[in-house]
């Protein structure tokens, strides 16, 4: 918004800056006491941060009392809170955001801009005069500021938060209009009753064949990557149980994002999990990021009071309501050079923020993303949830593992990943669309060039073992595979070029199988009838080779599964689980 070209003279009254530390202020005024201010300045020497934002964090002084203290030291005013916030239309939201500002009224003609952080306020000064003309600096708290924010840029936000991945990156494009899948699914269903039809009558052999063949294409891929990560597996060390201890010169700040609704009775075992962290809170916040009408998940977080590093997002009302929507709206809101992602009943091992900031800090700059290992804390639960916790052991830690030393693109999982925020930054964060957005994040990293790594750390949570769960959540899956698929195959020329022919290759190895086999399950159903002679060869027309190929096929992906599930059993120490691998065959419904 555009000041007057002649703004009147200010009414502020300036103030005369007290010459004292931060710490005798505060303990003048009452806020603080010398136990407490010891403790920070302590830890101040260990993470040379600002002595106030210590001081909040570990609760050792109210947060007003040190804005207050900051005001009289600075000599410059506290912004008047009395009032309601003031009409404030801006084309640029996210700048003010990230910039933990606000402007907040004005006076004698020009903006006075509501800050916590006077060094910021000063670096951007040039900046934000060009935005709204002669400008001045007031103190408010962190809170006050993000309040405010949410309340006038809320609209905005869920828009942004909706379409800040470009429509060519994005699935939002692939949506089908209702009639559209009316009319898919009446195709589906008619052709399905074709192929019934033709079997029937005996016509479909050459087809029938043909999908076994493909049946037996996607075996072949599937085996040879499984190999060379069992491979690659046998090879690499047992990691370390030594916990992380240690912290880089520099320690930068991490922001982790857990979005949440419709939870009940998690608020308590959330925090219990976080305060387990071992890293310094005034370098931490946890935003908890709730849908604004989310009235359940609120009133249970409002249970309970939250430590001064978290802090609760609501995100305003939109067109969707998915996890990546919320992951964008708070993200303008971090603060960290580090943006972690968790899920609401995650129980991360403590040191894992020492062991993300010490990889981080090893590695190149082209390594943006560190992927962490998910385990279970109830895998002797049943059956369902055993299956779960030895698949998760295969997959965090063999595949993903493999197809990181490998060189190929990760499909992330959906929690306990860490980012660069430059790179998040660029790449306009998450697919808001996307059922699956993370594996779809790991495949745009990669085609910017970036490489995502595994972290040797575990977060456990509780696997699904109820039939109902297994089933939504192995068709979110599948579903978010194929939308992932869709969107970076529309140019496969492109996407060539972007990952080069070995991770091209590599995304195909991953994806098609995955895809493919579940549409192909009753041919690979259909084909053990006929191998355990419960059905004629003669009947479906398949030749002899043929069905011994896929009888060796089947075979070899048998033992590979076997041989992965046991190694990922044992390095993840579930050795009651080794009995139960062989159970696993009747996990899967189709081949994997």
């Amino acid at each position: 918004m555009s000041a007057p070209l002649q703004p009147k003279p200010s009414n502020i009254q300036a103030l005369k800056p007290v010459a004292k530390p931060l710490g005798q202020i505060l303990l003048a005024n009452g806020g603080g006491s010398h136990n407490g201010l010891s403790l920070a300045l302590n830890q101040q020497k260990t993470t040379k941060g600002p002595l106030g934002e210590i001081l909040i964090a570990h609760s050792l002084s109210p947060e007003i009392s040190v804005i207050k203290a900051l005001a009289a030291q600075s000599g410059k005013a506290v912004a008047d809170n009395s009032n309601s916030a003031k009409p404030f239309e801006s084309d640029d939201p996210i700048y003010w955001i990230t910039q933990a500002m606000m402007p907040w009224g004005k006076d004698g003609g020009h903006w006075q801009v509501a800050t916590s952080d006077q060094s910021r306020f000063e670096k951007q000064r040039r900046a934000i005069e060009d935005k709204l003309g002669p400008a001045s600096m007031v103190w408010a708290s962190h809170a006050q500021i993000q309040a405010r924010q949410q309340k006038l840029f809320g609209a905005q936000l869920a828009r942004h938060a909706e379409a800040c991945v470009p429509t060519e990156k994005s699935c939002r494009g692939l949506r089908f209009t209702s009639s559209h899948k009316a009319l898919r699914w009446a195709l589906m269903a008619g052709l399905a009753a074709a192929i019934i039809l033709l079997i029937l009558l005996k016509a479909a052999h050459p087809l029938f064949i043909l999908c076994l063949l493909l049946v037996m294409c996607n075996l072949i891929v599937s085996t040879l990557l499984k190999t060379m990560a069992l491979l690659f597996a046998l090879q690499s060390p047992q990691p370390s149980k030594k916990p992380f201890e240690g912290l880089p010169d520099v320690v930068p700040k991490v922001s982790i994002l857990i979005p949440l609704y419709r939870e009940k009775n998690i608020a308590a075992q959330l925090v219990a999990n976080l305060e387990k962290l071992n890293y310094p809170r005034s370098h931490l916040e946890v935003i908890l990021v709730l849908e604004s009408h989310d009235t359940q998940t609120r009133a249970c977080l409002e249970a309970i009071e939250l430590p001064k590093w978290m802090r609760v997002i609501y995100a305003a009302p939109g067109t969707i309501k998915t996890k990546p929507r919320a992951l964008n709206y708070a993200l303008p809101f971090c603060s960290g050079e580090i943006i972690g992602v968790l899920d609401a009943e995650d129980a991360p091992e403590p040191d894992q923020l020492r062991a993300v900031v010490t990889r981080f800090s090893s590695v190149s700059a082209k390594t943006v993303c560190l992927q962490g290992r998910l385990d279970y804390y109830n895998p002797q639960s049943n059956w369902l949830a055993r299956c779960f916790t030895m698949e998760y052991a295969s997959w965090f830690r063999i595949m993903l593992q493999a197809l990181a030393q490998i060189g190929f693109a990760i499909p992330l999982g959906g929690t306990t990943l860490y980012f660069r925020r430059s790179a998040l930054v660029e790449l306009a964060g998450w697919d808001a669309h996307n059922v699956t957005e993370d594996a779809d994040l790991g495949i745009r990293l990669a085609r910017a060039g970036y490489r995502c790594a595994m972290l040797k750390t575990t977060t456990f949570e509780e696997a699904n073992n109820t039939p109902l769960s297994w089933v939504q959540q192995r068709s979110r899956w599948i579903k978010g595979y194929f939308m992932t698929y869709a969107v970076h195959m529309r140019s496969p020329k492109t996407l060539r070029h972007d990952l080069g022919l070995w991770q091209f290759c590599g995304f195909q190895a991953v994806f098609l199988p995955s895809l493919l086999m579940p549409l192909l399950a009753p041919v690979s159903w259909s084909f053990w009838l006929i191998a355990l002679g419960l059905v004629r060869q003669e009947s479906f027309g398949v030749p002899a080779p043929v069905l011994i190929g896929l009888i060796c096929l089947y075979a070899m992906a048998f033992t590979l599964d076997l041989l992965i599930s046991a190694l990922g059993v044992f390095k993840a120490g579930h050795l009651r689980l080794l009995p139960w691998i062989p159970s696993q065959y009747f996990y899967y419904p189709w081949p994997h």
